[in-house]
Order: C-alpha cells, then sequence, then structure tokens
C-alpha cells in the first residue's frame, strides 16, 4: 500500500527501485550486494524516466534490503530490494510533476540505470539470464513501466491530507 502521509517534508518518496533475484524484461538478475560499491561511494541521482539532462531529485538514503527482512512488503520478501529515500526538487517543473504523478498513484514503478561491472551468464532450455553481481549505480528513476514490475513506491511525503492507495501490485 503506498502511503501518502503528512510530514514536514514534502516530496520526501520512499521506493523500492530494483528487486533482486528476479529476471526483469531485459533478462537480467540483479543479485543482493551488486550495489554495495556504489552506493558506498556514491548515492544515485534521482532522473525524470531515465533522461540524465532532467534530474528531478536527491537521494537522501540507500540501502540493500536483504530477502526476509520484515521491512519488506509481503510481495518482495521473498526477493529482497534496493530501497531509495530521496527528495523531490518541487523547484522544477520535472520534479513538481513526479511529485505529483506519484502521489496520486498515476506512476508506480521505479527502473534504475547502471553500468555493469560485473556478471554471470546463465543459459537453462535456451532461456539466457544475466547474474548482475557488481554495478555503478548511476540514477533511479519513476517510470511508466519498469524493467522489473515489482518495483514500487512506498510513501509520499504530502502537506496537509494524508491519502492512501492500493499497491498495484494488488490491481
Amino acid at each position: 500500500v503506498l502511503k501518502v502521509a503528512d510530514g514536514d517534508q514534502k516530496g520526501v518518496v520512499e521506493a523500492y527501485v530494483s528487486v533482486f533475484g528476479v529476471k526483469d524484461s531485459y533478462g537480467d538478475v540483479m543479485v543482493y550486494g551488486c550495489f554495495g560499491k556504489s552506493i558506498a561511494a556514491k548515492p544515485p541521482v534521482i532522473c525524470w524516466m531515465h533522461d540524465w539532462r532532467e534530474p528531478i531529485g536527491k537521494t537522501l538514503e540507500v540501502r540493500e534490503v536483504a530477502a526476509g527482512d520484515a521491512s519488506l512488503p509481503d510481495h518482495l520478501k521473498a526477493y529482497g530490494a534496493l530501497y531509495v529515500k530521496f527528495q523531490l526538487s518541487l523547484g522544477t517543473s520535472r520534479g513538481s510533476q513526479a511529485y505529483e504523478l506519484l502521489k496520486d498513484g498515476v506512476i508506480t514503478e521505479f527502473s534504475i540505470g547502471y553500468f555493469e561491472r560485473a556478471s554471470n551468464e546463465h543459459t537453462a532450455d535456451g532461456d539466457r539470464e544475466t547474474h548482475v553481481t557488481e554495478v555503478d549505480l548511476v540514477e533511479a528513476s519513476p517510470v511508466l513501466r519498469g524493467a522489473n514490475p515489482l518495483t514500487s513506491p512506498i510513501s509520499v511525503k504530502d502537506n496537509p491530507r494524508p491519502l492512501s492507495f492500493a499497491d498495484h501490485s494488488e490491481q
């Protein structure tokens, strides 16, 4: 369930922007730990729909959450995910637009932009998978359709009224 809550931090969004152990639409499987070096060195920038010319926010917190962690929603407990808390730049037109679309539940998925540093190829029954074991994470983006449909927003800080929206995975 996406929470839109009162708070003194209007435009602060929490989301799971990547999910571990799930093959995405490109055949990639992110492996828990693949972001560790990168996020320790520099947090990702938040961009509008992967457009690196349109940054819309800054990361406040980023961490890998292991499978089984109690903080994960039920649909992610078996996998684990990359958690990002970010502040949208509401003084920009795209940042303000992203805020409204996330708050209203129009945009419900995320995607990441990265450079692959290490991976292992796997093929089973003619089906290719790339297990990505290390990346240089550059950005995270709210998108209409993510390569991994299990990504999701958790909360959007709003003033002055709280609302709640059903998780898009339940639709």
